[in-house]
C-alpha cells in the first residue's frame, strides 16, 4: 500500500515538523500507541524471545542505530526503515535484540518527540504504525512468539437494537481486521441473538457502541447479559460512541472494562488484550 507523503519542516533535527498547540490539544487523548507498543514488546513479546536470544551472542544496538531508525520512521516513505531493520536481521541480529534494543527505544523516542512538540501527531502515529508492522515481521522469525502476535483473536462488535450510531463501530471493525483480528459485526441485533453468538463462540473482546444518554441503560443491560452468557468468562468489554466521548464516566455505569474515544484508541486497547490474554480454548 502506498503511503501518503509526510510534510516535513526544515528546522526539525529529527526530521519532524513542530506540532501546533491546537493539534496537540485536539489529539492528546488519542496518543497512546508508542507507549502501548513498548509495553507490548517488553511485557509480552520479549519473554517469548528470550530463549532465542540466549542462543546467540549479544549484538548491542547503539544509540546511533536508534537515532537512525527514528529518522527513517519519520521519512515520507517508510520502506527505508523496514529495509534497515531487515538488513540487521539478515546480518544475524536476533529478533529479540532488535525488538528490545532497537524497536522499543525507537518507540520511546517517538514519544519523546511528541512530548517535546518536535513532531506532529500524524507523523508520530505513522511512525508508530510502521513499528507495529516491523514488530510483526520480526515475530515471524521468533518461533513461539507467533502465538502471541500473529494468531488471530476474535472480537464481537455490536450495538443495541435501537442504536443508530454505528459508523464509528464500522470503522473499529475495519481497523481491527487490519490488525489481524477476526471480527463478528452485528448491529440492530436483539439481545437474544447476541447471547446466542457469545455462547457459541469464544471472543477475547466485545465492543459495544453507545450513541446517547437514552442508550446507556439498554447498553448496561446488554453488557450484563453478554458477560453472563459469554463462553469466555474473562471477556474484555470495550465501550465507545458519541456519549462516551462527552461523558466517559458512563463507561463505569455501563459496566465496560474500558472506554475508547475513537477507532485508533479502540485498536490500541484491543492489542493490549491480544498480548495479555491467555490462550483461548
Amino acid at each position: 500500500m502506498t503511503e501518503a507523503p509526510l510534510q516535513h519542516g526544515s528546522n526539525a533535527s529529527d526530521g519532524c515538523t513542530a506540532s501546533t498547540a491546537p493539534d496537540r490539544h485536539k489529539a492528546a487523548h488519542l496518543f497512546s500507541e508508542p507507549k502501548a507498543l513498548v509495553r507490548a514488546i517488553e511485557d509480552q513479546v520479549i519473554p517469548h524471545l528470550l530463549v532465542a536470544r540466549r542462543r546467540h551472542a549479544a549484538s548491542p544496538t547503539g544509540r546511533d542505530e536508534v537515532a537512525h531508525l527514528t529518522r527513517l520512521l519519520l521519512e515520507p516513505i517508510g520502506q527505508a526503515a523496514e529495509d534497515f531493520v531487515a538488513e540487521l536481521a539478515e546480518a544475524g541480529r536476533p529478533a529479540a535484540d532488535l525488538m528490545l534494543d532497537l524497536l522499543a527505544p525507537s518507540a520511546r523516542r517517538l514519544g519523546v518527540l511528541w512530548d517535546e512538540d518536535v513532531c506532529s501527531f500524524s507523523e508520530v502515529t505513522i511512525g508508530t504504525m510502521r513499528l507495529h508492522r516491523m514488530t510483526i515481521q520480526l515475530s515471524e522469525s521468533g518461533g513461539s512468539v507467533q502465538d502471541a502476535v500473529l494468531r488471530k483473536r476474535r472480537a464481537l462488535l455490536c450495538a443495541d437494537a435501537s442504536e443508530q450510531h454505528v459508523l464509528g463501530l464500522r470503522m473499529v471493525a475495519e481497523c481491527l481486521g487490519a490488525a489481524n483480528w477476526e471480527v463478528v459485526f452485528r448491529t440492530a441485533a436483539p439481545d437474544l441473538e447476541l447471547s446466542r453468538i457469545v455462547r457459541a463462540n469464544w471472543f477475547e473482546l466485545i465492543g459495544i457502541t453507545v450513541g446517547g444518554e437514552r442508550s446507556v441503560v439498554p447498553a448496561a443491560r446488554l453488557v450484563r447479559t453478554l458477560r453472563k452468557q459469554s463462553r469466555n468468562s474473562s471477556v474484555y468489554i470495550l465501550a465507545g460512541g458519541p456519549i462516551l466521548c462527552e461523558k466517559p464516566e458512563f463507561g463505569t455505569e455501563i459496566g465496560a472494562d474500558a472506554v475508547a474515544l475513537d477507532a485508533r484508541e479502540a485498536v490500541t486497547l484491543a492489542e493490549r488484550v491480544r498480548f495479555g490474554s491467555e490462550a483461548h480454548c
